[in-house]
């Protein structure tokens, strides 16, 4: 049935040419003539019935020849659509975490060879997933054009504070209040919770905060399943810094 179906689809469609080619040629042929008799009229000329014929036949094979020539050739195996795979099955009794960064700050420390670059991310994180689940591990991949670094999780230090500058009033200090480093609280199935996390990134050449960069944070559960979010490279809005409180 369906050879039978692609047969009568390319079928109409050389149908549709030839008509069309037809068409066009007797047309342009029947052009030649009027002017050619518009011509023999203007010269005051007795009209040559059978010249008129042969310039006609003439004209139209002429005319059918370079609209065979001009016309693409088509295909004579319908290209069948790439079917859509199904998006993957979620097992709503197993955890599933998904994260969204709100908010990324840098630090940058120059050492004489090895140059670290920390990256203090929030993260709000919601379990859609029916069981409840510690997080054992947080990585990231932060890639920008053709080079990537990977960042190691390490606490945040006690002394760490968060400063924002107020258009107008000065500025806050803010304490980081959840660590989730430091935290083993269970994410529950829908209740979000929001906190921080801390990654250094080692480079060797000159560091610069990766303001457009692409984040990769992975989040692997107790149970040994992954948990990937992706942030696209996108404007950097500079939202505050890290203060070390002396």
């Amino acid at each position: 049935m369906e050879c039978a179906h692609e047969y009568h689809d390319i079928k109409g469609h050389l149908k549709y040419d030839l008509l069309k080619t037809v068409i066009l040629s007797v047309s342009g042929a029947t052009m030649i003539g009027l002017l050619y008799a518009f011509w023999q009229r203007l010269k005051q000329v007795p009209l040559d019935m059978y010249l008129l014929g042969g310039l006609f036949i003439l004209s139209t094979f002429v005319f059918f020849y370079s609209a065979n020539r001009r016309q693409p050739i088509r295909s004579q195996q319908t290209q069948k659509p790439e079917p859509e795979l199904p998006p993957p099955t979620i097992d709503p009794k197993k955890p599933n975490l998904k994260c969204e960064i709100q908010e990324i700050l840098f630090d940058v420390q120059r050492q004489l060879i090895n140059n670290e670059i920390r990256v203090l991310m929030q993260v709000q994180v919601v379990n859609y997933g029916d069981q409840e689940v510690v997080v054992t591990e947080w990585s990231l991949i932060v890639e920008a054009g053709k080079g990537e670094l990977s960042g190691e999780e390490e606490s945040i230090p006690d002394n760490w504070r968060i400063r924002r500058r107020i258009t107008g009033r000065g500025e806050r200090i803010e304490t980081i209040d959840k660590k989730f480093s430091d935290s083993s609280e269970p994410f529950r199935k829908g209740i979000p919770q929001r906190g921080w996390i801390n990654f250094k990134l080692h480079t060797l050449s000159r560091p610069y905060p990766p303001y457009a960069a692409k984040f990769i944070l992975k989040v692997k559960d107790a149970l040994g399943e992954e948990h990937v979010t992706v942030l696209d490279p996108g404007f950097y809005e500079e939202t505050g810094e890290i203060f070390v409180d002396s």
